[in-house]
């Protein structure tokens, strides 16, 4: 068999893939307590930081509250342990009486430990949400901004063409005045 592909020396140029992501602008999220310093918009965005402000006062609260359950868990276990170690000491009834009340101590506080768990994290997403509805009256207004900024700079820009136009109009040649002729009257004064 003949190899009819001739070898030409030439390698083949590898393509390079360009890239033509456009550049993208830096997003600068404010965090919470900046968005709480936001001038108000209108009285929807001023409800929106208001409800933030309570928000986060809430958020504050629950981590407080976990924090507290956090440690009375801590706590609570150590107790168990204590009571744990005396009941196989001691042996007494008393003592084996006493680890069952840390042990029922120990499952109410971890109860109370799930619950705060989950009110901080409902309280995490009401917080999120009034936290996004400030960016989005930020974001509202920004865009309001920028179309009346394109708006003004297309008006400007026609007006400018208008005014052009006119500008390099030729004027239009006015009827030159036409000699004047005495008057009839004029005339017979004249010569009188």
């Amino acid at each position: 068999m003949v190899n009819n592909k001739s070898n030409t020396g030439k390698k083949g140029s590898a393509k390079k893939k360009v890239s033509k992501a456009r550049a993208k602008k830096k997003v600068v999220v404010l965090d919470n307590d900046a968005l709480l310093l936001v001038t108000p918009i209108n009285k929807i965005h001023a409800s929106a930081i208001t409800a933030l402000k309570k928000a986060m006062t809430l958020s504050e609260r629950a981590e407080k509250g976990l924090a507290t359950a956090q440690d009375k868990v801590t706590t609570a276990k150590e107790k168990l342990a204590k009571a744990r170690e005396n009941a196989q000491a001691k042996k007494s009834d008393a003592a084996k009486t006493s680890a069952i009340r840390a042990g029922e101590a120990m499952s109410k506080v971890n109860e109370t430990l799930g619950e705060k768990k989950q009110a901080t994290k409902d309280v995490a997403l009401v917080l999120k949400q009034a936290a996004n509805e400030v960016r989005a009256g930020i974001a509202k207004e920004e865009a309001r901004q920028k179309a009346v900024m394109a708006f003004s700079d297309k008006w400007e820009k026609e007006y400018d063409q208008k005014m052009k136009a006119k500008a390099k109009a030729k004027p239009k040649a006015k009827p030159k005045a036409k000699a004047k002729k005495p008057s009839v009257k004029k005339a017979a004064s004249k010569s009188a």
